[in-house]
């Protein structure tokens, strides 16, 4: 069989000289092939309780990997990041469930945060000092770039007014779903 020169007609698609499709050729293909099949992302959860002492930030501990398709996570699955190729837009989803709050705490925050930097901030306030505990969620759209680092923390109050300075949480989760480019 003869080799035919490859002619676009559109002038969009033509190859580098050589006859050789260029380096980006793959990745549009596996970037559209994941869109098709499943999207990459990836959810980091964490089934143990957490006591985060005021005041100031904590990084939550996301030990358990729920699922990955694609993403890159941190040495104990802390961090979810962003992977060769899927820069853009994505869905991130974070949620805290808190079980003891100190009866002095009017405010429990959660961060999601990119790189070391609060990205989107969800608060759970409270009515009174001996309000009940409740979850806390959110989920937003947010552009990534290569190699950027989600990862999520807890910041409470520091109007303690007893002995007990810890809050305590259980399942927090952080996922983040590509869009598209």
């Amino acid at each position: 069989m003869p080799v035919v020169s490859y002619v676009d007609p559109d002038t969009v698609h033509n190859p580098t000289s050589g006859g050789v499709a260029p380096a980006t050729w793959f990745s549009n293909l596996e970037s559209n092939f994941r869109s098709i099949t499943g999207r990459v992302g990836c959810s980091l959860t964490e089934s143990a309780a957490q006591d985060v002492a005021t005041p100031g930030t904590t990084t939550l501990t996301l030990g358990t990997v729920e699922w990955n398709n694609g993403m890159t996570t941190g040495a104990v699955a802390n961090a979810i990041t962003v992977p060769a190729s899927y820069a853009g837009k994505y869905i991130v989803s974070a949620t805290v469930q808190l079980t003891s709050v100190p009866s002095g705490a009017n405010s429990v925050i959660i961060d999601v945060l990119n790189n070391g930097g609060v990205i989107f901030r969800e608060i759970a306030a409270r009515t009174s000092a001996t309000g009940g505990t409740q979850a806390i969620g959110c989920t937003f759209p947010y552009i990534l770039a290569v190699g950027d680092d989600l990862t999520l923390s807890t910041t409470m109050s520091t109007n303690i007014t007893d002995g007990d300075t810890e809050v305590s949480q259980v399942l927090p989760t952080l996922a983040a779903v590509w869009l598209s480019a």
